[in-house]
């Protein structure tokens, strides 16, 4: 699985200018799913070499680390080493690794460590983070990872997908959603 992490990102995904402007940070060892566009991009930066022991060295808002504590959560995989510090800055990221690498938490600690840190009131279909999934099963996933973390913090998350009623999810989005 790849994902796209940044708050400065303004280009469809798919265009070419994307991969110019992407700034990759951590390419998991022995995995080679980048799309051809950006194995010869001048503009990538691979593995760069953050040595982080423990997951309070992030300095993430106190409402995430207690909820990591909760998890048990000591000590970050390298993709979350690598990628989490850079996102919090502000970074524009794109990380590949295998399933069960952390890749969740590589993005949502940040995210939610964002929202949270500026607690500001959900509105009315206006999200503040959007989080795109390939399949119903992945973006269901991510949605209870992200109330895992995020339990502590007052943020509403909307699920959205679709081959199902739309009432409920219509009506999640007009509560508002962080």
């Amino acid at each position: 699985m790849t994902f796209l992490f940044g708050r400065s990102l303004r280009y469809p995904l798919g265009s070419r200018t994307l991969f110019r402007h992407a700034y990759v940070l951590f390419q998991d060892a022995g995995y080679s799913n980048f799309p051809e566009p950006l194995q010869r991009s001048p503009y990538i930066k691979r593995s760069l070499d953050i040595k982080l022991k423990t997951f309070s060295e992030l300095e993430l808002i106190a409402p995430l680390e207690q909820a990591l504590r909760e998890q048990n959560y000591k000590i970050p995989t390298p993709i979350q080493a690598q990628t989490i510090p850079h996102a919090i800055e502000g970074k524009d990221i794109l990380g590949c690794a295998q399933t069960g690498t952390g890749k969740t938490a590589a993005f949502a600690l940040p995210i939610l460590d964002f929202l949270g840190g500026d607690m500001r009131k959900a509105r009315s279909g206006r999200p503040q983070a959007l989080v795109l999934a390939p399949t119903r099963e992945l973006a269901i996933q991510i949605a209870d990872s992200m109330r895992v973390y995020g339990k502590h913090l007052k943020l509403r998350i909307a699920l959205v997908f679709g081959g199902v009623n739309q009432k409920k999810q219509v009506r999640a989005m007009q509560q508002g959603a962080h």
